[in-house]
């Protein structure tokens, strides 16, 4: 009896406060809407992506809002989306086709190698030397999905084994689902931050 009262109690507080648990299950289709919130030192903005193809080739339009202005498209490979070891966070109007490369979400292989606990060589935005990411730790975060607050387990890497958040760190934050191995949150010195999701 005590045990069906907890659940009822426990159920009643996520109806009261519009949340929904929910540890791997954020999937996403052709057609979805997915808000970031972008905070630069001189600028914050939206940047929103409608998800065009998943499958064999991931392809998204885009559009960041306020002074930036600009709208575009990109796309990547199936083979990149599977094992690619750099990230692109440029953007710029009009279509780009990525090669070696992914962007909003990570390749699998980054993604296998952070859930396993083992150093992924990440190079972000064409630099010439690849950084290494460690998993620090697995959280929860939230994010509105069509109106609803949802919670989702997320990895948090960071480059330093410390995983300490010293002055320059960066940070990437996953979305701990191998199906679905989007990027949530990022810190290179200004950041990114997943907060609606409409389907």
């Amino acid at each position: 009896m005590k045990a069906i009262v907890l659940k009822i109690n426990i159920l009643l507080v996520a109806i009261v406060f519009g949340f929904t648990a929910n540890a791997q299950g954020l999937s996403v289709k052709p057609g979805d809407v997915l808000t970031y919130h972008v905070k630069t030192p001189t600028a914050e903005y939206d940047f929103i992506v409608t998800l065009k193809t998943w499958r064999p080739n991931l392809s998204f339009d885009w559009a960041m809002t306020g002074a930036v202005n600009q709208k575009g498209a990109t796309s990547f490979n199936n083979a990149d989306a599977s094992d690619a070891m750099a990230i692109s966070n440029f953007f710029n109007a009009g279509a780009v086709t990525l090669k070696g490369q992914t962007s909003v979400w990570v390749s699998a292989s980054v993604f296998k190698l952070l859930a396993s606990k083992v150093t992924a060589n990440i190079t972000i935005d064409n630099a010439a030397i690849p950084e290494p990411f460690v998993n620090c730790a697995t959280e929860s975060f939230t994010v509105d999905v069509n109106g609803t607050k949802n919670k989702f387990d997320n990895i948090v890497a960071r480059n330093n084994a410390a995983c300490t958040k010293a002055a320059g760190a960066k940070e990437i934050r996953i979305l701990n689902n191998a199906q679905n191995p989007l990027i949530v949150y990022m810190d290179m010195g200004w950041t990114i931050e997943l907060i609606s999701v409409k389907q």
